[in-house]
C-alpha cells in the first residue's frame, strides 16, 4: 500500500510541477519576444530605417525634471514636461483633450509657429515653463501628430488665433477634419501612450498605424509601421495619444 501512496503522490507532484514549468517557459518566451521587437524598433530608429519619435516625460521633482513612466497618477499641482526627438525632418502638432471633451491646440501656438522638427534635435513642449495639472481630476489625453508635410486645417485654425493666446481650440471644421481621420470620440480608459488609431483617409490625408515600442520605462519610441514602406509619404501623418491619469 505504502508503494502504491507513494507512485501516486509521485504522478500528482509530477502532473503539478509539468505545467508550472510550461507556465515559465511561455512566460519567458513572451518576455524574450517583446525585447526582441523592443530592439528590433529600437534599431530601426536609430538606423533611420523607419520614420519616428522618441518620446520622454518629465516631471518637476524638487526643482529637478525626473524622467516618469506615463502610466503613473497625477494629481494637482503636479507639473510635467514632454520632451520629443524626430529621426527624420517633419512637422509636430499636440492637441489636449481636456477630461471634459474640450480639444484645443497646445502646439505650436500662434505667436510662434515653430513647429518644424530637424531630426536629431530634441524639443520641449510646453516650449518654456511645464504644464500645470488643475484641480478638475480625469484623463488629460495629448493627442500628437505628425508628418513630413504641414497639416492644413491645423494651419487654418493657428491663422486665426490670437497672438497672445496659450492654446487654440479647434473650431468645428478642424474638429470635423480631425474626427475624419481619428473616429469619432470613444470614452478613453487607461493612462500611457496609445497608439489604436485605424489607417483612414479624408480630403488628401492619410493616417497612418503605428509601432509601439512595448517598454514602459524610461524614452518610448513611436514608429511609422505599414506594409512595404516605413517612411511617410507626403499627405500622411500619425496620431498617437498620450493619456494621463489626474486625480
Amino acid at each position: 500500500m505504502s508503494q502504491l501512496k507513494a507512485a501516486a503522490l509521485a504522478c500528482l507532484i509530477a502532473v503539478w510541477i509539468v505545467p508550472a514549468v510550461e507556465g515559465q517557459s511561455e512566460s519567458r518566451r513572451q518576455l524574450d519576444r517583446t525585447k526582441n521587437l523592443s530592439e528590433e524598433i529600437r534599431q530601426s530608429y536609430e538606423r533611420h530605417q523607419a520614420d519616428g519619435l522618441k518620446i520622454t516625460i518629465y516631471q518637476l521633482v524638487s526643482n529637478q525634471m525626473r524622467p516618469v513612466n506615463p502610466g503613473q497618477s497625477f494629481t494637482a499641482g503636479d507639473r510635467i514636461k514632454i520632451k520629443f526627438e524626430s529621426n527624420f525632418d517633419g512637422y509636430v502638432y499636440v492637441i489636449n483633450v481636456t477630461p471634459t471633451g474640450e480639444r484645443r491646440l497646445l502646439f505650436p501656438r500662434p505667436s510662434s509657429r515653430r513647429n518644424q522638427v530637424r531630426a536629431s534635435q530634441q524639443y520641449d513642449i510646453p516650449t518654456s515653463g511645464e504644464f500645470l495639472f488643475d484641480k478638475d481630476p480625469g484623463l488629460e489625453v495629448l493627442q500628437i501628430l505628425m508628418s513630413r508635410s504641414q497639416v492644413y486645417f491645423l494651419e487654418a485654425i493657428l491663422d486665426r488665433g490670437s497672438l497672445k493666446s496659450t492654446h487654440v481650440p479647434l473650431d468645428k471644421g478642424a474638429l470635423r477634419s480631425l474626427r475624419n481621420l481619428t473616429g469619432s470620440p470613444t470614452r478613453l480608459k487607461g493612462s500611457g501612450i496609445a497608439t489604436e488609431i485605424k489607417s483612414k483617409r479624408t480630403a488628401g490625408l492619410q493616417t497612418r498605424i503605428l509601432t509601439l515600442e512595448p517598454r514602459r520605462e524610461g524614452s518610448i519610441l513611436v514608429l511609422a509601421s505599414a506594409k512595404g514602406t516605413s517612411r511617410f509619404a507626403p499627405g500622411e501623418l500619425s496620431v498617437f495619444e498620450i493619456r494621463l491619469n489626474h486625480y
